[in-house]
C-alpha cells in the first residue's frame, strides 16, 4: 500500500536533496550520478517527504532513509528509533484527520523498521 506510491526523483531534484543531506551523513558525500532517490509526500507533515536514498556505487551499497522538507531543506535522518519522529512532531506538528490516521499507521512501522 505504501511502497507503490514512491516516485523516483530526477537528477535536478536528487542534486538538491543530496546538497541538503550530505552534511548530515558520516559516510561521506553521496554522488548525484550514482545515487537513486525515491520519495513519497507525507500528508500528515506539511511539506515533508519520506525519502529512500541508495548509492550502489559503494560496496556494500549505502542506503539512507530520511524525512525531508524541500522548502526549508530540513533533514531528519532516521536511525531506527522513535526519537527522530518525536522530534519532528515537536518542530512540525503532526496534522491528523481520520483519513490521515490510517496513512500514519501504515508508514510509522516503515519509518522504524529495520
Amino acid at each position: 500500500m505504501f511502497a507503490e506510491q514512491f516516485k523516483k526523483y530526477e537528477a535536478d531534484k536528487t542534486s538538491a536533496i543530496l546538497n541538503a543531506v550530505n552534511p548530515h551523513l558520516d559516510l561521506g558525500a553521496l554522488d548525484t550520478a550514482q545515487t537513486v532517490v525515491l520519495g513519497v509526500k507525507l500528508p500528515f507533515y506539511k511539506d515533508y517527504h519520506f525519502l529512500d536514498i541508495s548509492d550502489y556505487s559503494q560496496v556494500p551499497a549505502v542506503r539512507v532513509f530520511i524525512v525531508y522538507n524541500p522548502k526549508t531543506s530540513d533533514v531528519r535522518l532516521l536511525n531506527w528509533s522513535n526519537e527522530p519522529i518525536y522530534a519532528l512532531n515537536k518542530d512540525a506538528p503532526i496534522a491528523l484527520s481520520e483519513k490521515k490516521c490510517l496513512r500514519l499507521c501504515t508508514v510509522f512501522p516503515v519509518l522504524r523498521a529495520r
